[in-house]
């Protein structure tokens, strides 16, 4: 009869997945409990031959008495759990890397006659920064300061300019339309975003300024008479 019991537990345990070790060094084995589920002293640790095609040799434990006894099922030994299968992570969306339009033509700046250039050619962002000149050097004067950096992707707007006379400006924000209902008319784009202003002193040492602005692209004298004529028709 014990015998039976043992060839009907391993048979069972030839059909089930094993999913963990118990102990280094050890296979994932069948582990035999009580029907009772009470803990129970056992003689020591012996080893069956393996229990189904496939399957390695397993330790089998034998009760002090050796007597035969009931049994609620298979369990399994302490090991750890199968690997989680991995899942595939959703793709993400890209912002694309070139500009949703072409916004190329002039910009109002900070103050009365300065002006913002933006140049756009494909993917490729070009332009300058038209100001007066705030120092007692140049003051009266119009500077001109290049891009050094510029990019445009889909509405985001950044760039950074060269430095003229210890000063250079940084701006990041996007472009939207304005009230402007032609392309020729004045605020037909608006930027908006955060622009600072770095000075440089003397000793090297620089201070940043940001604020809040809002620049209107200005109607060109070519594109108001391009406007007028259309209407015209």
């Amino acid at each position: 009869m014990f015998i039976l019991r043992f060839i009907a537990v391993f048979a069972l345990a030839a059909i089930l997945p094993a999913s963990g070790a118990p102990g280094p060094g050890l296979p994932a084995c069948p582990m035999l409990a009580n029907w009772d589920g009470a803990p129970r002293g056992f003689r020591g640790l012996g080893w069956s031959g393996a229990p189904g095609p496939g399957l390695p040799a397993c330790p089998v434990l034998a009760s002090w008495d050796g007597a035969p006894r009931g049994f609620r099922g298979l369990g399994w030994s302490a090991g750890q759990p199968p690997a989680a299968t991995p899942q595939p992570k959703p793709a993400q969306k890209d912002t694309p890397s070139h500009p949703a339009e072409d916004i190329s033509g002039m910009y109002s700046f900070l103050n009365e006659g300065e002006f913002l250039q933006i140049n756009v050619e494909g993917d490729a962002v070009s332009g300058y920064v038209s100001r007066m000149g705030s120092l007692e050097s140049d003051r009266g004067l119009f500077l001109d300061q290049f891009f050094d950096k510029a990019s445009i992707q889909d509405h985001d707007v950044a760039f950074v300019t060269k430095v003229v006379h210890g000063v250079w400006y940084e701006f990041k924000g996007r472009f939207d339309r304005g009230n402007g209902k032609n392309k020729g008319d004045d605020a037909y784009y608006v930027l908006k975003g955060t622009l600072t202003e770095y000075t440089m002193a003397p000793d090297k040492t620089s201070t940043s300024r940001a604020r809040q602005v809002e620049f209107k692209s200005m109607a060109l004298p070519q594109d108001i008479e391009q406007n007028k004529a259309s209407k015209k028709k």
